[in-house]
């Protein structure tokens, strides 16, 4: 039986985290005390910083905005819970509906107005998820393919 401490240890992820330092000293690319890239990047000065920033922020290619609203068809839990196993839904962004043997998988999941840490300021989305997140059936887990603040927003 494990105890209460031990329980929480790994669902703060304690053993996986001693796990892995166990594992790094097997890596080429770990120093014994830190990962190192094998090939040296080069340092980039602050005017390059400041170049990527004006061409995110002011410089956007035509064409990256839809010039109309997109088609959405619009879903139920109803919808959802008669479709066919190895059903696939994309709700947004990143965002995946996997039905897999019975059961939802939610993939990085976004679904606030924008992908931002702030309410008014960031990428807007082009159109409402197709399903509220509150009309989601009982998933049985969520994968996150990379670590962006916008996942997990609510």
């Amino acid at each position: 039986m494990t105890s209460f401490l031990d329980s929480i240890s790994r669902a703060l992820g304690v053993h996986a985290a001693r796990r892995g330092r166990e594992l790094a000293g097997l890596s080429a690319q770990h120093d014994g005390e830190r990962f190192r890239n094998v090939k040296p990047r080069p340092v980039e000065g602050f005017g390059k910083t400041l170049r990527i920033a004006w061409n995110v922020l002011l410089n956007k290619p035509s064409g990256t905005v839809p010039e109309g609203a997109l088609p959405v068809d619009a879903l139920t839990r109803d919808d959802l819970h008669t479709a066919p196993d190895r059903s696939l839904y994309r709700l947004g962004h990143s965002t995946l509906l996997l039905r897999l043997r019975g059961r939802f998988w939610l993939t990085d999941p976004v679904f606030a107005e924008r992908a931002s840490p702030f309410r008014r300021v960031g990428p807007k989305r082009f159109h409402a998820p197709p399903i509220a997140l509150a009309d989601l059936p009982p998933l049985a887990g969520v994968l996150l393919s990379h670590d962006h603040y916008d996942h997990l927003d609510r």
